[in-house]
């Protein structure tokens, strides 16, 4: 006998929107750390070059505090203080430091240049998040890179300036210092925007699957439901015209089975929307027997109707799984049963099984007619009529796939060629013995 085996695939949940906006300001705060960081380095650089020179404590403390603060998102990121707080901290030593510098190195010396990595730093730091802040420091950054053109920068510390000589080399590495920065934020800027682009494709994907899901299930609610409603009112009608009692027995269980099969096709739509998310279910020890306690009221009136026998035999209390009750009882069994039963033909068996296998617990559900096709397993949406014309939502065999994978149990199936499909649930959870 020949047996095509098949397993079910892990679905990978999209992210939510609120994940990746987090995600994004945290990368844009560890940007932010490393820039001040590197730049309050080449600066100390400096200071440790020039302030051995004509040491003043007066002087070189205040100005290397400053310069040291430049850095405050870096060295008090783990602080309580607020990252809004530090960034101010780290934008006005820096503007202090600036006036200093520029003042004490000349009008010519290319040192308010620093205003222009330091403007862009403004942007990441505060456009989006508060517009006064944005505004008042973008405009102190334009301050600062016009320095050259205020008289006090041409007459603070000149007797104490370097000659025009030194000054060339210098003015070379600041210029080279500043297109170093600049060239890092222009990467990281372009690098921002293409994972914000690559967020957007992805946000618009997932719209659009979710648009077409919805339309489907506007389709389900007006098509699926419309036919057990129509047959309920009919058999209303039947029992108003005809009081026969012989008859009202089969008319009424007719009459319940309409109702319970628009609840279930409602439930499944219900529980579609939940699949979609990262829900955390209370779980606890469940074995088949108890699953089908619960389920009972559910499946009674369908083993019944078409004469199917559950096979129970096999069934073992201490073959347990760990999943929340009403998710492994009403999402996942109840879907895969009521296929179990809906493909099966009438007076057939459907055969229930527990074991314990390497790879953890298995329970096991057989039926032996037609067998579930193979496509409602492999495709989304699929819906046929079982063997006595029942028809469904097309959404059950998917909502079970997902629910069973949230809490940790693999589904795959096995279909004969001569009929029949075996379905198999796996958890790899330690047996406990009752």
């Amino acid at each position: 006998m020949v047996r095509s085996e098949h397993r079910v695939t892990n679905s990978t949940l999209p992210r939510t929107q609120i994940g990746k906006e987090e995600t994004l300001l945290q990368n844009q705060q560890a940007y932010v750390e490393r820039f001040t960081l590197i730049y309050c380095a080449i600066v100390m650089s400096f200071s440790a070059y020039f302030t051995p020179q004509d040491f003043n404590w007066k002087v070189a403390l205040p100005v290397n505090a400053l310069l040291f603060l430049i850095g405050a998102p870096y060295w008090f990121r783990k602080s309580r203080i607020s990252k809004t707080t530090l960034s101010v901290i780290s934008q006005i030593a820096n503007a202090l430091a600036s006036v200093w510098i520029c003042s004490f190195l000349g009008p010519t010396s290319h040192a308010n240049l620093v205003a222009i990595p330091q403007f862009i730093l403004v942007l990441m730091m505060f456009k989006g998040r508060s517009r006064l802040l944005t505004y008042l420091l973008g405009s102190l950054c334009v301050f600062l890179l016009s320095l050259p053109l205020f008289p006090f920068v041409h007459t603070w510390y000149a007797h104490k300036r370097m000659q025009e000589e030194a000054l060339a080399i210098l003015r070379y590495l600041l210029d080279l210092s500043v297109l170093a920065l600049t060239t890092y934020q222009v990467h990281v800027i372009t690098q921002s925007w293409q994972d914000a682009h690559r967020n957007l494709d992805q946000k618009r994907l997932h719209l659009e699957r979710e648009s077409i899901w919805r339309a489907r299930l506007i389709r389900i609610l007006s098509h699926d439901i419309k036919e057990p409603i129509v047959g309920a009112l009919q058999m209303v009608r039947k029992l108003r015209k005809n009081p026969d009692t012989d008859k009202q027995a089969s008319l009424i269980n007719q009459l319940e089975n309409s109702q319970m099969m628009i609840r279930e096709i409602i439930s499944n739509v219900e529980s579609y929307s939940s699949t979609t998310e990262t829900l955390e279910l209370p779980t606890q020890s469940l074995s088949f027997s108890e699953v089908l306690e619960k389920l009972g009221p559910w499946i009674r009136s369908r083993i019944e109707e078409k004469r199917v026998t559950l096979g129970v035999d096999r069934l073992q209390s201490h073959h347990r799984f760990t999943a929340n009750p009403e998710s492994l009882s009403y999402q996942v069994v109840l879907n895969l049963l009521s296929n179990a039963i809906k493909f099966s033909p009438e007076g057939s068996r459907v055969d229930l099984e527990t074991r314990s296998t390497g790879a953890g617990t298995e329970w096991i559900i057989r039926d032996h007619g037609k067998g579930i096709p193979e496509a409602a397993f492999e495709r989304e949406g699929f819906s046929e009529s079982g063997t006595s014309g029942e028809s469904g939502s097309g959404l059950g065999i998917r909502i079970a796939r997902l629910m069973a994978e949230k809490q940790g149990i693999q589904i795959r199936w096995t279909r004969e060629t001569q009929g029949g499909t075996t379905v198999f649930l796996t958890q790899s959870t330690p047996i406990t013995k009752d």
